[in-house]
């Protein structure tokens, strides 16, 4: 039978009952033998000897001590054991909790288990069902959306102003003129399906629907390029194109120009980054993309013959002298075949 781990002891109450009442040795035995039942939870055996020794007192002294202590009511003898009957409510008490405590600590652990189980159970089946939802609710194939169409006419990462898949007058001016519009037709339908297989890709690479994955890492919609490196803002160098007056240009050149432009220069520093230089060394310095750009378009619109010791070039001797109109076509032929030669 287990004992107590600690017992209470009430130091007036243990005063006013021994102090007048026990002697010096009869209060140690009397102590003893309390200890004795706290600690191992039973009665002192009713025999004399087996007692003595397990008090550890000469049996003759244990007699008297015992005796006297029996006869002033402190400790009682029965049932072949002797026992102080205060001790023995504690330790019927203490087993008493114990044995509850016990219990509920059980029906705790069954309940968390039983708790765990259900719980493991139930999200099984909660996996199972949004397991068949979505085989059953899964939406069919979709096919790929068209470029969305921005308002007055423009779109939204395909060329300005062109439906898809239908060659536009200025798409066959810069292939070479009406007569090749077949021709011209046939490139634009190998375009769009390049594109359309850019587009796949990068749909797949988190890229939004509008836009359009290029060459070596190049990102394109209506309104920037970008890149990991460097952005260009297309509308920033279209509105620069159509403000420089010395260049003469309409709204849709300077869009065309400025989307050109940024494209060839987004590829070629894209390019150069992915052969392992370092970006810092391949972007302009203090200045902005946009401006950089815009400059690189204005100066080969306003290129002019180069000059030797003052007089023209045997080159530029050599060329008719074309017009502002001729030149125009010329760059955007220049410009339109390089962006095909790059896809």
């Amino acid at each position: 039978m287990a004992g107590l781990t600690f017992a209470k002891l009430f130091p007036g109450d243990w005063r006013g009952g021994t102090l007048y009442q026990l002697t010096v040795e009869e209060e140690g035995m009397y102590m003893r033998s309390c200890v004795y039942m706290w600690d191992t939870g039973e009665c002192i055996p009713g025999d004399d000897r087996l007692a003595s020794r397990l008090l550890n007192v000469q049996v003759q002294k244990y007699q008297k001590l015992m005796g006297a202590l029996i006869e002033k009511g402190k400790m009682t003898r029965g049932q072949g054991v002797v026992f102080n009957e205060r001790v023995l409510e504690e330790i019927s008490e203490f087993q008493r909790q114990s044995g509850h405590q016990s219990l509920r600590a059980k029906r705790g652990h069954e309940t968390r288990r039983l708790t765990a189980n259900t719980v493991k159970e139930l999200m099984e089946e909660v996996e199972r069902l949004k397991q068949e939802l979505a085989s059953k609710d899964q939406p069919p194939q979709q096919p790929p959306d068209q470029p969305p169409v921005a308002p007055g006419g423009g779109c939204l990462g395909g060329t300005p102003d062109v439906p898809p898949g239908v060659p536009s007058k200025k798409t066959n001016e810069i292939n070479g003129g009406e007569q090749n519009g077949q021709k011209s037709g046939t490139a634009e339908a190998r375009s769009l399906e390049a594109r359309s297989q850019n587009k796949e890709l990068g749909v797949g690479a988190g890229l939004q629907p509008d836009e359009e994955l290029l060459d070596h890492g190049v990102i394109v919609n209506c309104r920037t390029v970008r890149h990991a490196s460097f952005q260009i803002s297309i509308s920033a160098v279209e509105q620069q194109l159509a403000l420089q007056s010395d260049l003469g240009l309409t709204v849709d050149e300077a869009k065309t120009y400025a989307r050109a432009g940024s494209i060839a220069q987004a590829l070629a520093w894209a390019a150069e980054i992915e052969n392992g230089r370092n970006p810092g060394e391949v972007l302009p310095r203090n200045c902005p993309t946009a401006n950089f750009v815009r400059g690189s378009i204005a100066r080969q619109l306003l290129k002019k013959p180069t000059t030797v010791y003052g007089g023209p070039s045997r080159k530029a001797a050599a060329l008719p002298a074309e017009s502002v109109e001729q030149r125009k076509r010329r760059l955007m032929e220049e410009a339109a075949a390089e962006l095909r030669g790059r896809k």
